[in-house]
């Protein structure tokens, strides 16, 4: 039997949930780095990366997505431009 191909995309954040109606989501970015690289460790290879500003609302701030930690913007397998093999991380607002 031929083994089947799969690529597993992850949201932790998403774009318009809120701590309120969940208060494990992850919204800061150690947070969304914890939870990027524990979906990493399962098996996911893209993440779709939203950032938010401190009072956990949504933002395109390219200074807020830059303040993901390090180890994270430096994955393949984190990348919000559609592409897995990129190695840094990109966004509309960063690019």
């Amino acid at each position: 039997m031929a083994s089947s191909k799969l690529i597993v995309t992850v949201a932790p954040t998403g774009g318009m949930a809120s701590k309120a109606q969940n208060p494990n989501l992850p919204t800061q970015p150690a947070e969304i780095a914890d939870s990027v690289y524990k979906s990493y460790k399962e098996g996911a290879t893209i993440a779709a990366l939203h950032a938010r500003r401190p009072d956990d609302g949504a933002t395109c701030n390219a200074d807020i997505y830059h303040s993901f930690p390090q180890p994270l913007r430096r994955c393949s397998w984190a990348d919000t431009s559609g592409s897995v093999w990129r190695t840094i991380i990109t966004t509309a607002a960063v690019a």
